[in-house]
This record gives C-alpha cells, sequence and structure tokens, in this order.
C-alpha cells in the first residue's frame, strides 16, 4: 500500500532522506541548529495527523496544521502573561496535544523550559523551582498542583487578546529535562537544539538499518503516547523522533488495563514504547490468563519450537498461526515495533512478546545522555537475549576497568543542575551500569553501586538473584529486592519480599518455601542471610523502576510494615462496611485479583494493596461507570475504599 502522508515521495526511505538532507544543510551552513529551526521541521508535513484522542465517544483528530496554527496564535499571548518572568518556564502537564503546543509556545515566546515530572510531589518540585529561580509555571487544566510560583493555567492564554504574533527571532535556546533519580538527588540535564538535530539523525539511521520499523498498518503509522513527554524515552524517542518525520500519537485518556488495550484497537496503534514495568505487567498477566485457559502447556511447546524457528520464514507462519489466540488478548494485529527502555529488562519478557509475534526490542538512554542504543537486530536470538544493540553512529561506549558503561557523544546533554550548582560532563560520562560486550552488542549487568560485597571478595549482583523469582510462578510474590544490610553490629544480606497487608500466614510460609527452592536450586542460599517480608509495596508510584537506594534507606528507618511469619493468628478484619463501601471493594478485589477479606477500609491502594498505576486508574473507572461521577485522580489521594465512598458520599 502506497503511503499518503510521506508528502508525494515514492517511499519512507526517500521521504526521509530528504527530509534529514535539507536540515542537514541548515546545520552545515550555520555550523549549528537553533529550535527555531527545528520548529519549521516539526510541523512541516501540515496536513498529518499529530494527534488522535477520544472526546465524547468520538476520535478527535488534529493536524499538524491546527497545531501549528494554534501555536502561532497564542505565543504572543503566552509571551504577555510571562512578562515579569525569569528565562525559565516551567511545563506542568500531562501527555496531550495541549503539551506539544504549549511546549513550542514557551520556547517561541523566548524562553527556556523546565520539563516537570508531574508524579513527583510538589514539596519536591518546589525545591527544583527554588534552586533555578522559576517564577512561572505553565500547567494543564486537568492539573492542579501546590507551588510557589505563578501558575498559568493552559486555557488562560486563550483569555488574553494580543495582536501582534511573535517574532522566530527571540526563540528559546534551552530545555532542561528531570533525572528519574530520587528525589533527594534530582538533576536538571540542559539540552539545546543541536543535541536534538544529532538524535534527529539518528533516527533516520534507524530508520535506514531497521526493516520493521518503519513499516505502517493500513497506510499509517501510530504511536501510543504511554511513556509522559518528560521522560527522556518519551521526549527523545517518541515525541521528538516521530514528531520529526510527521507521524501520529494517540492519546491515552486512563492508564488502566482496559482502556490501554481498548485504545491500541480503536485507533489500531502500530508503535509502543514503554518501560520494563508495563512489559513485564502484561506478561504476568498473560501468564495467569494462558494458566486459567489450560494453555500453560502448549505455550511452553510452542515457544519451545519457535526458539528453534526463530524468525525464519516458517517460523514468522508459525508464530502467525500458533500464537494468534494470545494476541487477540492482547493488542490485536495492528502492533508492528515496540521498545522496552528505562532500565532492565527480563529475558522471559523479551522472549514472550517476540514469540507470540510483536517485535519488542531493548534500548538504552538516560536523562544525562539521552538515547545512545537499541537492538536493531533481526533474529529473533539477538533480539530475546537482552542486548541493548550497538551505539549510534554519534556515540562511543567503553567499559572500564570496574565493568561500568562510559559514554561520550553529541547528543550526551550540556550540563547538568544539582540543587542550583552547575557541572559539566566529563569527556566520557559513567553511567554506573554494569556492561559486557559481545561482538559489539553491549548488554547490561545491573548498577554499579548495587553490588553486593560478599565476605569472600566477590561481588553479588543482586538483580541475578531477582529475577530468578519469577513472579508469575511464585503466585502471590508481588516484588522482592535484594541488599546489603550494614550496621554497627550486623552485616546481612537480605531479601525484602513484599506481598499483600492481609494475606493468610500459611500461605506466605508457602511463598516462603518456593522463594527457598529457588535460592537453593541456584546456590544463592548460602549467601542470603535473612529473608523479610513486608506488606508495603517495593515500587513507588513515581518510579519506574526498583529504586534500591531508596528501598534501603526506608528499610533502615523502619518505614516497611514487616509481617511475623511466628504470629499465631492472621490478622482478621473486624471492620463493617455500608453497601457503598462494599461495591467499592469488590472493584478492589476485581482489579487486584485478591480476596475480598485482605482488603481493609483504610488500606491504601498503593502502599498497603500493592497496587500499580495501571490497576488504579482501572478501579477508578469501574466505579465511575458504576456510580455515574467522576472520580480525581490528579493527586492519587482517592487511593481507599473510605477515601472514595466518602467522595462518591459527598463527604470530601
Amino acid at each position: 500500500m502506497r503511503l499518503k502522508n510521506i508528502n508525494n515521495e515514492p517511499t519512507i526511505n526517500r521521504f526521509v532522506s530528504k527530509k534529514i538532507n535539507k536540515l542537514k544543510d541548515i546545520y552545515n551552513i550555520n555550523k549549528k541548529l537553533e529550535f527555531k529551526d527545528l520548529y519549521s521541521f516539526m510541523f512541516s508535513e501540515k496536513n498529518n495527523i499529530l494527534f488522535e484522542e477520544v472526546v465524547n465517544f468520538k476520535i478527535k483528530k488534529t493536524t499538524y496544521k491546527d497545531a501549528f496554527d494554534y501555536i502561532n496564535k497564542y505565543s504572543a499571548n503566552l509571551k504577555y502573561l510571562l512578562k515579569d518572568s525569569n528565562k525559565i518556564v516551567g511545563l506542568y502537564m500531562n501527555n496531550s496535544i495541549d503539551w506539544i503546543e504549549s511546549f513550542w509556545m514557551i520556547l517561541k515566546a523566548g524562553y527556556k523550559i523546565l520539563i516537570i515530572n508531574t508524579r513527583i510531589d510538589d514539596e519536591n518540585i518546589n525545591k527544583i523551582i527554588d534552586s533555578v529561580d522559576i517564577n512561572y509555571v505553565l500547567c494543564g487544566d486537568d492539573l492542579n498542583p501546590n507551588l510557589k510560583c505563578n501558575l498559568i493555567k493552559f486555557s488562560d492564554i486563550q483569555n488574553c487578546n494580543v495582536i501582534n504574533e511573535v517574532s522566530n527571532d527571540d526563540f528559546g535556546d534551552e530545555i532542561f529535562l528531570m533525572s528519574s533519580g530520587t528525589t533527594e538527588n534530582i538533576k536538571l540535564c540542559s539540552y539545546s537544539a543541536t543535541e536534538f538535530y544529532y538524535l534527529v539523525i539518528e533516527s533516520s539511521n534507524i530508520i535506514k538499518n531497521q526493516r520493521i520499523v518503519k513499516r505502517h498498518y493500513k497506510g499509517e503509522m501510530k504511536l501510543l503516547a504511554f511513556l509522559p513527554f518528560y521522560h527522556i524515552f518519551g521526549l527523545v524517542a517518541m515525541y521528538l523522533w516521530f514528531g520529526f518525520f510527521s507521524r501520529t500519537f494517540v492519546k491515552l485518556n486512563r492508564m488502566d488495563a482496559d482502556t490501554i488495550l481498548n485504545t491500541i484497537k480503536r485507533h489500531e496503534v502500530t508503535h509502543i514504547f514503554a518501560v520494563p514495568l508495563l512489559w513485564q505487567k502484561v506478561y504476568y498477566q498473560a501468564m495467569e490468563k494462558i494458566k486459567d485457559m489450560g494453555m500453560f502447556d502448549k505455550y511452553k511447546k510452542a515457544l519451545k519450537i519457535k526458539r528453534f524457528l526463530g524468525n525464519s520464514l516458517l517460523g514468522r507462519l508459525f508464530t502467525k498461526l500458533a500464537f494468534k489466540k494470545i494476541r487477540d488478548n492482547l493488542f490485536g494485529e495492528s502492533i508492528i515495533f515496540m521498545i522496552s527502555g528505562g532500565s532492565m529488562i527480563e529475558k522471559e519478557v523479551l522472549e514472550f512478546f517476540n514469540a507470540i509475534g510483536y517485535h519488542l526490542a531493548n534500548g538504552y538512554g538516560m536523562s544525562e545522555v539521552a538515547i545512545t542504543s537499541f537492538e536493531l537486530a533481526y533474529s529473533y536470538k539477538i533480539l530475546t537475549s537482552t542486548s541493548i544493540g550497538k551505539p549510534f553512529s554519534s556515540v562511543e561506549y567503553k567499559i572500564n576497568d570496574e565493568g561500568e558503561l562510559l559514554i561520550r557523544g553529541k547528543t550526551t546533554s550540556q550540563y547538568i543542575l544539582i540543587n542550583g550548582e552547575k557541572f559539566n560532563l566529563d569527556d566520557w560520562y559513567n553511567s554506573h551500569d554494569r556492561a559486557r560486550c559481545i561482538k559489539g552488542r553491549y548488554y547490561l549487568d545491573g548498577r554499579s553501586d548495587d553490588l553486593i560485597i560478599l565476605k569472600n571478595a566477590e561481588n553479588l549482583n543482586p538483580y541475578f538473584v531477582e529475577e530468578k523469582l519469577d513472579k508469575s510462578i511464585i503466585d502471590g510474590l508481588k516484588d522482592v529486592c535484594v541488599f546489603n544490610n550494614i550496621n554497627e553490629d550486623k552485616d546481612e544480606i537480605i531479601l525484602l519480599a513484599s506481598v499483600s497487608r492481609y494475606l493468610k500466614i500459611e500461605r506466605i510460609k508457602e511463598i516462603l518455601t518456593k522463594i527457598k527452592q529457588v535460592l537453593d536450586d541456584n546456590k544463592y542460599n548460602s549467601i542470603i542471610n535473612k529473608i523479610v517480608f513486608t506488606s508495603t509495596d517495593l515500587i513507588n508510584n513515581n518510579e519506574f523502576k526498583l529504586n534500591r537506594k531508596r528501598i534501603i534507606n526506608d528499610y533502615k528507618d523502619n518505614k516497611y510494615r514487616i509481617i511475623d511469619l511466628d504470629k499465631k493468628n492472621d490478622e482478621v478484619i473486624n471492620e463493617e462496611f455500608n453497601e457503598i463501601e462494599e461495591r467499592i471493594r469488590s472493584f478492589f478485589m476485581i482489579a487486584l485479583n485478591k480476596d475480598i477479606n485482605e482488603i481493609g477500609k483504610d488500606d491504601s491502594f498503593f502502599l498497603d494493596l500493592g497496587g500499580t498505576s495501571l490497576d488504579y486508574f482501572m478501579i477508578i473507572s469501574m466505579i465511575e461507570k458504576e456510580f455515574g461521577k467522576k472520580i480525581p485522580t490528579e493527586s492519587l489521594k482517592y487511593d481507599s475504599v473510605k477515601s472514595i465512598s466518602e467522595y462518591l458520599e459527598g463527604k470530601q
């Protein structure tokens, strides 16, 4: 099928080459690139669809021309509202067409941008705002943060009349991206348009060298806007790469599992980029469903055949037939390419998606260095090996004597700010990720600062222990974290395992037996000194991955609810629930797959019951349908049976 959205070029490769060559001409003449140059390219295919979203049950489409005209029309209004502002303006929004328009309006008005992570609590955001002396934050209409600066709502921009348009000569020249580290140590990473130039060049190289990533479905390429644009993968691999070539973004109105699946199928999404947390959650849920359907043995046999056939012609035909039922129950047939990035992903997860017919590649990037590689191979064996691929052409990798990955290149941030203090990046940036290089491809082995030095002077990588404890096999286990607990009177290696608060003691003891068996099978039983169970979730709601440093500090500060396995009786919930509370409780039970007696009236959905953002939005969607009342989800404060019930009854 000939594509209609590539500016009348005969092939996607020709379209990409011509657009890239024009960009290179500007760079070669000026010896640099400015955001005003990039702006014209980002909106050059005016008739292409930029954004799709469901509004009042209908699909609303916004073209690149619609957004371009809006930016040009209202950037003068924004500049008027920011007349007393310092040069940096905060952008506090969730993924939306408003975010894209706001991003360019701030730059066009002549300001630098701090892209704010909306999942970080207001207190820490205020510290960051103070450190760079920000006066104004442009905020989404659906958000209401408590920030110590002036908030401009997106809708406010339309409500003032400024006749003159803003000249492109005053374009802002810098953006700041917040690192995804702990809230006590958030870095602000500075990027100019020049780094974005090299990132765009890399995307064109990917299109030339990867035959699947450029495929369209029914003539269109649509990317699910799952990763937030404030995340390095969301900003670069999603918005910059796809926006530069005028592809379509699809908005997620909710983050619950049903909405994700329905959105993918309704819009016929072709590409999804996400962190391992999503892929692993989908994998575990799929495994449970496969077991419930009595298909687990059949799946294992089919997987064995797929490993043998790989991505040969016969292997692709086998995949199409053998795993069709699984695909139909997941994303359907429109999905073409998926990328995982942001942290390590388990081999079993990569195998699952690539086996059933979805191309899932592993990638690598950091807020400090942007996206530096992902696996471009077509080989099934390489794709499922956990390789992050070879470094992009503008990037170099090397491994130091401690086994850490060092990075340098033209796409790394100009400098970083920590508490307002400026630090230039070294020639080689130390990622502190442990890595191996095999035949030019790189593999990660966890964080260097996570390594545990054993008494025999050998190093233990806790990730290798944790990945053996497959949560899809050990039913009831949520997350595990292995760390060295060093105190004045003891030095012990602890395996901290999270389970439900009200899981029966007998059931937890069964989980303990399985954990010990896995440790014994893998010869880790003599290394782990202590296994501790907690009913507190190990991954906080604002985190994309296991934050080992925070977990260790929280454990030492006694912030975890520890489960005593020597108790003779289980905790019993002797609470009375009214009719509304009982109904909400039943939704908690369905979404979390728990016994209803495990759910207390005041239990936090996240901290006590171990729910994730995906689970939470699914529950809220179900409750809203049931009671016909919209529940605010911005701050996630309605997270218990009691708080939701009181809101519905008008008590809050």
